[in-house]
């Protein structure tokens, strides 16, 4: 667990220091992504970190890394809303 949010945290400082321009929502994303990584909704932890791993072994620019998560907690945010709204329709 420490292990990604050293990754994340690595990737931003490189990412401040190349100029990369992110929005504060961006950063705020990553602060949620780090808080779901030491949540107790184990379904979507595990789901993120092998997902996160994934994305680290695909991208060399930082940019692209974070990008590419932030997209990732979209996509887990938008299926975990859907599943909720499921339960609830059934």
């Amino acid at each position: 667990m420490s292990e990604i949010y050293n990754i994340l945290y690595r990737t931003m400082i490189k990412c401040n220091k190349n100029k990369y321009i992110f929005s504060n929502k961006d950063f705020r994303d990553l602060k949620t992504i780090l808080i779901i990584l030491y949540s107790n909704d184990d379904e979507l932890k595990e789901n993120l970190k092998e997902q996160i791993m994934d994305i680290e072994n695909k991208y060399n620019s930082p940019e692209a890394i974070i990008k590419s998560i932030l997209r990732t907690l979209k996509n887990l945010r938008q299926n975990k809303k859907q599943n909720v709204r499921r339960l609830y329709h059934d």
